[in-house]
């Protein structure tokens, strides 16, 4: 959603660098967020405003690496310059990255783990940045300091927080409760935010202005009649001396056995528990039909079993018993979305109790193993065939588990082939492959493992721009007896590299499909250009007497219903925008743009360095020419297979309000008339078998990939591929 915002933020904007960060003229401002993110405006106006030097970070350093804290010292940042950066890179920089002495690190977006205040705050001023877009950006300001722990205690902080601060220059800030009333001193209540730099509203959308922004009871009180609150959401407490502890959100509550729990209040409790760093708390199914409350949290210590009786004897002494989690699940990091929050789609089941797996078995393997612990926090060498995730790592670990090996063991591993080859094992064959002091670094790796898994693997083609990223919930959704890979363009791998027309990317693809299947029935589904590759590539592997097993086409368009040319309103760099809208970090205007937007995202920047982006941006051009010139030739049944569907969407560009239109709408526009099932069976029932089914799914072309289309889309695979280990159902 878009926000309005008037133009005198920027003042206010100036006035809090001014008077709370203590910025001057001739200090130097670090511009680490990408310009499609509110921060990045922030970075720009306080350079600008006060005069101060802006030093843009190029995204082969916005990892929590040494490669970042050198570039810092390259370019003189030192006392009294500004950095903002997210708290969870800063949590993952390596002991020996050591940034600015005397600089002033903003963090924020998410709480802010307290063991980044006792690494850094006697090395330079550290502020927990709290603020909404739709109140100017940034609303709060809190100065940490970990020796004011005991004062905190006795102002009522919970332990395990830093408070979010006092309200910024023209910014007032209000505790209520669901009275819009004043809660008092160390009250809980929902946060309010009001001030001359309020938002106006979301553009386009009225009926969410008129929920999230609401009149000002006291507006005659501040001499402002008329004026209206933000509700942010925000469930906080006002301590004794003014500041704000933010303690969840106020839409967390659940009912637990007749009892409604705020889980904020749970997650506050947990991390206020002894050996206990950060915690959150969801609930999960439990027998029955009923929910139980979990708790995840992040330990300090080692002793985890030890530290866990602790926390839970905490527990009982601070909370009722309904309150109590019935689960608390050790992490080494509490996952987050894009904007910071936590993701707890993302978080982990509480584990069973399995078998301890393979331990290392050769001298490669244990040094290996040794660095995974170290990364991961683990009590012991992990199993040798674990993948990295499945222990507990996430993306940005990933660039940490690349320092570990480069600086103990002499290898330099790409973060793209961390992710093809994940597991203990794999990287001790690349160690032992490498030269001393060399490189196992592949630019992108050619098949991505979105699974391992026993059963036969089922292989996915990806659209426009040749990215695997996007299947990943399609991947999770599917059978877990499964294995899953998926193949990416050859222009990732280098950039000037491309297949000359359909028939090379073909070969290509049989070329990785003699690697995960070398024998026996292949099972392929296709998105977007993926889907007319695959239906070629199935064709191809009958001709060879290898038919596939099973073939899905997800919303496929072949020749003149494929990619239209730019409209007059198209974007001057459609190819760019649309792959903005795949990697979900649009909008953009071109690819510097893109660019930008990827390396503003840790995670993202670190799957895709600028060649392999430029690669990508070139895959979307190659496949809109391979489409318009390729014809789909007849697929062969023998026997009654391959089973084949058509997954079609059906909410198409002229079936869309002119607000819901996007990028990847546009890139396909349709030339055919009728409905797109009726467009779908007039292009692919000529060159299908009679047995294959057409299905509509109400979704846009990019969404059959996300959440809320997704979840159907993966049914329809997995009974493709039940009616492919029986060919008498697909018959």
């Amino acid at each position: 959603k878009g926000v309005v915002l008037p133009h005198r933020v920027v003042g206010s904007l100036v006035a809090t660098a001014t008077g709370r960060l203590g910025l001057r003229p001739g200090a130097r401002v670090l511009q680490f967020a990408s310009p499609g993110f509110d921060v990045a405006f922030w970075e720009l106006t306080m350079a600008l405003g006060v005069g101060a030097t802006l030093v843009v970070a190029p995204s082969r350093v916005r990892l929590p690496d040494r490669a970042l804290t050198d570039f810092l010292a390259r370019h003189r940042m030192g006392a009294g310059d500004v950095l903002i950066l997210p708290p969870a890179l800063v949590a993952a920089l390596p002991e020996d990255a050591v940034l600015p002495a005397g600089a002033v690190l903003l963090v924020g977006t998410e709480a802010v783990p307290p063991a980044v205040v006792e690494r850094w705050s006697g090395r330079l001023r550290v502020f927990n940045a709290y603020g909404p877009t739709e109140a100017a950006v940034n609303a709060t300001l809190g100065e940490a300091d970990p020796r004011s722990a005991a004062a905190d205690a006795s102002s009522g902080v919970t332990r395990g927080r830093v408070p979010i601060g006092v309200p910024d220059p023209n910014t007032r800030a209000l505790v209520l409760d669901p009275a819009l009333r004043p809660v008092p001193p160390g009250g809980v209540g929902e946060l309010y935010l009001g001030g001359p730099g309020l938002a106006r509203g979301y553009l386009g959308r009225p009926d969410l202005t008129a929920e999230r922004f609401v009149a000002d009871p006291f507006a005659a009180a501040f001499g402002e009649p008329g004026a209206r609150l933000y509700r942010t959401g925000d469930v906080v407490r006002r301590l004794a001396d003014g500041r704000l502890d933010h303690l969840g959100r106020a839409d967390h509550q659940v009912k637990i056995r007749g009892h409604r729990i705020e889980l904020g209040e749970v997650a506050a409790a947990v991390a206020g528990a002894p050996g206990v760093e950060r915690a959150v708390a969801d609930t999960r199914p439990a027998p029955g039909g009923t929910r139980r409350l979990v708790a995840w949290l992040v330990l300090s210590g080692p002793g985890r079993a030890t530290e866990l009786n602790v926390v839970r004897r905490h527990l009982v002494e601070v909370l009722p018993a309904p309150m109590v989690p019935s689960d608390l699940v050790v992490v080494d990091e509490i996952p987050t979305l894009p904007s910071g929050k936590t993701d707890r789609a993302a978080l982990p089941e509480p584990p069973s109790p399995g078998p301890a797996g393979t331990p290392p078995r050769d001298d490669a393997e244990r040094s290996v193993a040794d660095v995974y612990a170290d990364v991961l926090g683990l009590d012991a060498p992990p199993d040798v065939h674990a993948g990295f995730v499945d222990l507990g790592g996430h993306s940005l670990l990933l660039a940490v588990l690349r320092t570990g090996l480069r600086e103990r063991l002499g290898v330099t591993v790409s973060v793209a082939e961390l992710m093809r080859r994940p597991t203990v094992a794999e990287v001790a064959g690349l160690v032992t492959d490498a030269p001393a002091g060399g490189s196992a670094e592949e630019s992108a790796p050619r098949l991505v493992p979105l699974r391992r898994a026993p059963g036969r693997p089922v292989l996915l083609l990806p659209g426009a721009g040749g990215v695997a990223l996007p299947f990943g919930p399609l991947a999770a959704a599917l059978p877990a007896e499964r294995a899953v890979w998926a193949w990416q363009g050859p222009e990732l791998a280098a950039p000037d590299l491309a297949a000359s027309d359909m028939a090379a990317s073909v070969a290509d693809v049989l070329a990785r499909i003699d690697e995960v299947v070398p024998d026996g029935p292949v099972d392929l589904v296709g998105w977007s250009y993926g889907g007319v590759l695959a239906q070629a590539v199935a064709v191809e592997l009958a001709a060879q007497g290898r038919p596939a097993g099973s073939l899905t086409l997800l919303d496929a368009w072949p020749g003149a219903a494929g990619p239209a040319g730019p409209a007059d309103d198209a974007p001057s760099d459609p190819a760019a925008v649309f792959l903005a809208d795949v990697l979900g970090v649009g909008p953009v205007d071109d690819a510097d743009g893109l660019g930008a937007a990827v390396a503003a995202r840790p995670d993202l920047a670190a799957l895709y360095p600028p060649p392999v982006l430029t690669g990508a941006v070139r895959h979307v051009e190659h496949s809109r020419a391979q489409l318009a010139a390729h014809v789909p030739q007849p697929l062969p049944a023998p026997d009654g297979r391959p089973a084949v569907t058509v997954v079609v969407a059906t909410r198409n560009p002229d079936t869309l309000p002119d607000e819901s239109r996007s990028s990847d709408v546009e890139c396909l526009q349709r030339d055919f008339s009728g409905t797109p099932l009726e467009r779908a069976r007039a292009i692919w029932t000529p060159v299908l078998p009679a047995h294959a089914r057409v299905v509509a799914v109400d979704a846009t072309h990019l969404g059959l990939l996300r959440p809320g289309a997704v979840e159907t889309v993966a049914e329809h695979v997995t009974e493709t591929l039940t009616r492919a280990a029986d060919p008498e159902e697909t018959s």
